[in-house]
C-alpha cells in the first residue's frame, strides 16, 4: 500500500491507526515472493507444515514515515496443532513515542517500552525463533511492511525471500469464498475464541488457532501442498 493512500486513509479516519480489515490489501509481498527460491518446498503437504505464526503492533500505519514496532508476537503450529508451548512475545522499543490513538488499539503505553529491546535485539532473536520454518500472518503484508524494512537496516536476511509466506485472510477466502475474513469474524466462524485481541502474541495465536481451522477446508477444496496454498492466494489478485 503506497504512502499516499494510507495517508488519505487516516485523514478519513481521523486517527493513526484502525483496524486492518478497513485497508485494502496489498499484494506487493506475493510478488516478492513469486522471485523467492521456494520450489524445493512447495510440494510439502500443508498437515506436515512446522509454520510460524506473527502479529506485530505498531505505532501507526505508516512504517514509511516514521511508524515503527511496538510488539512482535509469534506461535508455532506443528502438523496443524496450535503448540501454546512454543511462543515469542516481545515488546519492542520503537524509539519515538506512541501516539494515544495506536495506544487505545493495542494497550501499549511508552511506559510500557521504556526498557524494551530494540529491534537490533529482538529481531535476531525472531529469526532464531522462525528458523527455516514457513511463516503465516492475517494481513501479512502488513507485518511485512514494518519488518522488512527493519530487517534490511539491521542487515538481516528478509522474510518474503527466505520463507513461504501463507496469509490466513487470503486462505479464508480460498476456503470460503468471499464471506467477510477480518479474524474476529474468521474467529467466529471458526469456533476459536482469541484471547488477548490487539495484541500481537494474542492475535498471532488467533490467527494459528484459524490457520489450523482452515487446513481441513482447504483439504476438502482439494489443497493439500504448500505450493497449492501460495498459488490459490496469488489467484486472488484482483485483475
Amino acid at each position: 500500500m503506497t504512502i499516499p493512500r494510507l495517508s488519505r486513509l487516516a485523514r478519513t479516519l481521523g486517527r493513526l491507526l484502525a483496524p486492518r480489515a478497513l485497508l485494502r490489501y496489498d499484494f506487493a509481498y506475493l510478488d516478492r515472493l513469486a522471485r523467492a527460491r521456494l520450489a524445493a518446498v512447495e510440494s510439502r503437504l500443508l498437515a506436515d507444515l512446522d509454520v510460524v505464526v506473527l502479529d506485530t503492533e505498531t505505532t501507526g500505519l505508516r512504517p514509511g514515515a516514521g511508524d515503527r514496532l511496538v510488539s512482535l508476537g509469534a506461535v508455532r503450529v506443528r502438523g496443524g496443532a496450535v503448540r501454546h508451548d512454543e511462543v515469542f512475545d516481545r515488546l519492542v522499543h520503537p524509539g519515538r513515542a506512541i501516539p494515544s490513538a495506536a495506544t487505545g488499539i493495542h494497550g501499549i503505553t511508552d511506559a510500557m517500552v521504556a526498557g524494551a529491546a530494540s529491534p537490533e535485539t529482538v529481531l535476531p532473536a525472531f529469526l532464531a525463533f522462525a528458523g527455516d520454518c514457513v511463516l503465516a500472518a492475517h494481513d501479512a503484508w502488513f507485518d511485512l511492511s514494518f519488518l522488512e524494512p527493519e530487517l534490511a537496516r539491521l542487515g538481516l536476511p528478509s522474510l518474503a525471500e527466505g520463507h513461504p509466506v501463507l496469509d490466513t485472510r487470503l486462505l479464508a477466502q480460498v476456503a470460503h469464498g468471499h464471506l467477510a475474513s477480518d479474524l474476529d469474524a474468521l474467529a467466529r466462524r471458526l469456533g476459536v475464541t482469541i484471547e488477548g485481541r490487539h495484541s500481537a502474541v494474542g492475535d498471532a495465536l488467533g490467527a494459528a488457532e484459524v490457520l489450523s481451522g482452515l487446513l481441513p477446508v482447504l483439504r476438502g477444496r482439494g489443497i493439500v501442498t504448500l505450493g497449492a496454498a501460495l498459488e490459490a492466494s496469488r489467484r486472488l489478485r484482483p485483475s
